[in-house]
């Protein structure tokens, strides 16, 4: 009798692993994506903006309806609206994250300073997902010589952001 049992258990298990694995996914890795931050804008709507090397100084912009499917949506900044306070001698705006504040969608992210050469934390902003984004026009903190990462709200509405130091 035991061997009756493991065959009728068998293909149960196996349908079982079937509707498991169907309802796991593995998200796809997507190739030059670095430090990304998501945001959901509706109840299918995701954005992504990420650092991109593969496309020099840029930070990268993509959509999703699923959080799994990205496509390209552009860039943050195009040649004709590159912050002029950035140093992009070489790949150093990087770490953005997106909020949504104040019916802004607001892009912070780390840039070298070309009047003092050391990492600044620069705001682009946008009523727009998608943008088109504007920088402020200078930095929001200047030399803190750091990656800035996560900037957040306290309950009291003052800013704070995490800094991560290589040593």
């Amino acid at each position: 009798m035991p061997t009756l049992n493991i065959v009728y258990l068998f293909p149960l298990v196996a349908l079982l692993c079937v509707i498991v694995q169907a309802r796991f996914f593995q998200n796809p890795v997507l190739k030059n994506f670095h430090n990304p931050s998501v945001i959901k804008v509706s109840q299918f709507s995701y954005y992504m903006v990420n650092s991109d090397e593969s496309e020099g100084n840029k930070i990268a912009l993509h959509g999703s309806t699923d959080l799994q499917l990205w496509k390209p949506v552009g860039f943050v900044f195009s040649p004709e609206n590159f912050p002029t306070w950035i140093d992009f001698s070489d790949f150093n705006v990087t770490n953005p994250e997106i909020r949504y504040i104040g019916g802004n969608y607001n892009i912070y992210y780390s840039a070298k300073s070309k009047t003092t050469g050391f990492n600044s934390v620069g705001v682009a902003t946008s009523v727009n997902p998608t943008g088109p984004y504007k920088d402020i026009g200078k930095p929001l903190l200047e030399d803190v010589d750091a990656n800035v990462n996560y900037p957040n709200i306290a309950d009291d509405g003052m800013f704070f952001f995490f800094k991560a130091t290589y040593i």
